[in-house]
């Protein structure tokens, strides 16, 4: 029979024992949690190498891509300038120089409200939609408004006066109601357009003397009607072609045929809308007149073939408004 001195010590090493077992069995599961801890980390490690080396090739693709793009870019580049030197060094396809920075004065003149005559109704847009596309071609842009007849005349007098020995080019845009070969200043006078641009002729202003010399017109030619559509026309007239320029270097473009009316819709005039839009498109690589045959093709097109716009020239050569020299 065991004395209570074993019985003790005996009590005491089970005690120990069961301590002992169970840091142990702590130990153990601190063991194992490192242990899952140091796994799940590997497995990261992994998975973040794997997604490094992803990234990497990403990057190195996207560093081809853009390379590749730059290259191509470059590539066709220099082509459009080939082409553009063997197009204007051709003798067989004479240019006119177009290498002045500004290019020339882009001349807007918008009759949109008139004494004793309909108002033009959302005829203001047209304004901006040229001097946006004339400006990013490096012309100096004037826009005036609501001209009576003596304003009207005046300008172009000024125009004329002026000097343009360092311009290639000049724009004229006149916009109004009119009748054949006739645009209304605000006061409601009939201008004849081939006198109001006199003072812009070789023999008036010499320093334009061989240079294009662009008028756009945004104006009824007479009563006909293309279209049912709101008009800039007021009278009647005869069918008869007025636009015959006496001179070199003149491009007139009509928003309509002599003997019809021009049509305005709410966004503005048709005839500004193609211009505007074909001439940001293409003046960078197509000359005036190819412009001009998309212009009439398109005004035909979106209105359904009830409309077409017209142009005639008497420019010597081809006319960029992009730079040329």
């Amino acid at each position: 029979m065991m004395t209570e001195d074993t019985r003790q010590l005996v009590e005491q090493y089970l005690e120990a024992d069961r301590k002992y077992t169970l840091y142990v069995q702590r130990m153990e599961e601190k063991l194992q949690q490192v242990t899952d801890e140091r796994d799940r980390l590997a497995t990261e490690r992994e998975q973040l190498a794997k997604e490094n080396e992803r990234l990497a090739t990403a990057k190195d693709l996207a560093d081809k891509k853009r390379i590749h793009t730059t290259k191509e870019r470059d590539r066709l580049a220099k082509e459009n300038e080939r082409l553009k030197r063997i197009l204007f060094s051709n003798p067989n396809k004479a240019v006119y120089s177009m290498k002045n920075s500004p290019r020339g004065v882009a001349l807007i003149i918008n009759n949109v409200n008139f004494r004793g005559l309909p108002s033009r109704v959302e005829a203001e847009a047209d304004t901006d939609r040229l001097a946006t596309v004339f400006s990013s071609f490096g012309f100096i842009v004037k826009t005036l408004e609501d001209l009576d007849h003596s304003k009207m005349v005046d300008v172009m007098i000024k125009q004329g006066e002026d000097d343009h020995s360092n311009y290639d080019c000049f724009i004229c845009c006149i916009m109004s109601h009119g009748t054949t070969g006739k645009v209304f200043s605000s006061n409601g006078v009939g201008l004849d357009i081939r006198e109001l641009i006199k003072p812009l002729n070789a023999h008036n202003c010499t320093t334009l003397k061989g240079k294009p010399k662009l008028f756009f017109i945004q104006a009824c030619q007479g009563e006909r009607h293309q279209s049912p559509e709101r008009t800039d026309s007021l009278f009647d007239a005869a069918v008869t072609s007025t636009f015959i320029a006496k001179e070199a270097d003149i491009f007139y473009g009509l928003a309509t045929v002599p003997g019809y009316t021009a049509i305005r819709h709410d966004y503005g005039a048709p005839y500004v809308h193609h211009l505007a839009s074909t001439l940001e498109r293409f003046g960078r690589t197509h000359d005036l007149l190819t412009m001009m045959t998309m212009v009439n093709n398109n005004m035909n097109a979106s209105e359904q073939g009830r409309l077409v716009s017209s142009f005639h020239s008497t420019l010597r050569k081809k006319v960029y408004l992009c730079k040329v020299t």
